[in-house]
């Protein structure tokens, strides 16, 4: 699903084949590339597909990778920090891509 998303939006993994195309690396950039898309061009097609890949699959896996993240015994400051910068990333991209 990841990968027709991809193309769809004119994507491709350049490790396609290396890394599984839901790496959260691929995911990110994926995300950058469509908000930048928006903000040139406002395309309702690409709002939805946006509004979709945000609210269909990655609300649906952040939340349970930050709270494994949150379970962690032993946990480097940094790791913890960038969940929570995640966490918060998500909420306020969903904000934005709602408007």
């Amino acid at each position: 699903m990841v990968r027709r998303l991809y193309q769809t939006v004119g994507l491709v993994s350049p490790w396609e084949g290396k890394i599984p195309d839901d790496h959260i690396s691929l995911e990110l950039d994926a995300c950058l590339h469509m908000r930048m898309g928006l903000l040139k061009s406002r395309s309702l097609q690409l709002g939805d597909i946006y509004s979709y890949f945000l609210n269909e699959h990655m609300a649906r896996w952040i939340p349970a990778f930050i709270a494994k993240i949150n379970e962690a015994q032993e946990l480097p400051k940094l790791i913890g920090w960038v969940g929570r910068e995640l966490d918060n990333w998500l909420v306020c991209e969903r904000q934005w891509v709602a408007k």
